[in-house]
């Protein structure tokens, strides 16, 4: 689908619209064929998602206007976006409230209900199973940089415990437009999964960044971690004291909180990335081991062979000839 169709495509009536319209406050006879559960002690709908999926492990709709969804629960992850207007939720009985360009991601199995949307409430559904959210795109999020792969974890795991994670973007310019282009690719007459992978990705780096602030109760710590692992990406030699006179805490304070955060210690990050950043040199110059040994503060060659050797389970020079791109 090319960009300038996507508009007016997600605001025409569908037929299931046109229905919902002609028959005000009516459930679809759709609801007929879906099976129910109980969840403490209420009857709801239970939206499977299986056999609309297939082999997918990603189905994107449009949700219909003019209609109230009942309460259910679904056996996916479910993200939801706000394209444009408004969007109430009913989340474990919390009324929840979004607006153009929010996003709110559901667990699975947690009762919810949406309100009717009016003609200029349009509201993108992507529902994706656990595996593929968790196993595949936040694990290829966990990339070289502390960053990243703090907030990949600290996305999953509120995955895994959180009934509901709403996201207020203020309709965010950048994550708009991948979002188009995603619904885009989506309903292109052909599509392929690892361009949906692409733009999910990008998605979700940009969603996690928000999430790391606003999921946690303790937002100063999150924010102070991110601003410790990006001074490490930054500069991977720099030691705890001067990042601590840097930002202003007790450097034992701040090795505490590094390890309550991350699970490891200073020393064991600063460790890590400083090879991981000998790693990528490796593989992308042609530098000389012992100055890419000094570059990242190791003055004894011997120590960072063996430091190397203990983290990538080979010496420095295997690992360049293992890793280097072939010539073109």
């Amino acid at each position: 689908m090319r960009y300038e169709e996507l508009d007016p495509f997600l605001r025409q009536i569908t037929p299931s619209e046109r229905w919902h319209l002609d028959h005000p406050n009516e459930l679809s006879v759709h609801y007929d064929r879906i099976d129910r559960t109980t969840v403490d002690g209420v009857e709801m709908y239970d939206f499977a998602f299986y056999n609309a999926m297939g082999d997918s492990d990603v189905w994107l709709m449009k949700e219909s206007r003019f209609c109230p969804i009942p309460l259910h629960v679904h056996e996916v992850i479910e993200l939801s976006y706000v394209y444009s207007g408004q969007c109430t939720f009913i989340i474990d009985g919390v009324r929840t409230e979004l607006g153009t360009g929010d996003f709110c991601l559901i667990n699975q199995k947690t009762p919810q209900a949406v309100e009717p949307l009016g003609e200029n409430d349009i509201v993108i559904t992507l529902d994706m199973r656990e595996r593929y959210l968790i196993d595949n795109l936040l694990k290829r999020l966990s990339s070289r940089e502390l960053v990243t792969q703090f907030l990949a974890q600290s996305l999953a795991h509120d995955v895994r415990t959180r009934h509901a994670l709403t996201l207020h973007l203020d309709d965010d310019i950048m994550i708009r437009q991948l979002m188009e282009q995603l619904i885009c690719a989506y309903y292109s007459e052909h599509v392929y999964q690892e361009v949906l992978n692409a733009y999910l990705i990008l998605v979700f780096a940009r969603l996690m960044r928000v999430a790391s602030v606003q999921s946690h109760g303790q937002a100063d710590d999150q924010s102070l971690i991110v601003e410790v692992l990006h001074a490490l990406d930054q500069q991977p030699d720099v030691t705890l004291a001067a990042l601590g006179e840097r930002l202003g805490y007790n450097s034992t304070y701040l090795g505490s909180l590094i390890k309550r955060k991350t699970g490891k210690t200073f020393r064991e990050l600063s460790s890590g990335q400083r090879l991981r950043t000998a790693a990528l040199q490796l593989e992308t110059t042609d530098i000389p081991i012992y100055e890419i040994a000094e570059s990242i503060g190791y003055r004894n060659l011997s120590f960072f062979y063996r430091k190397f050797e203990q983290a990538f389970g080979c010496t420095p020079q295997a690992y360049r000839s293992d890793h280097r791109a072939s010539p073109r």
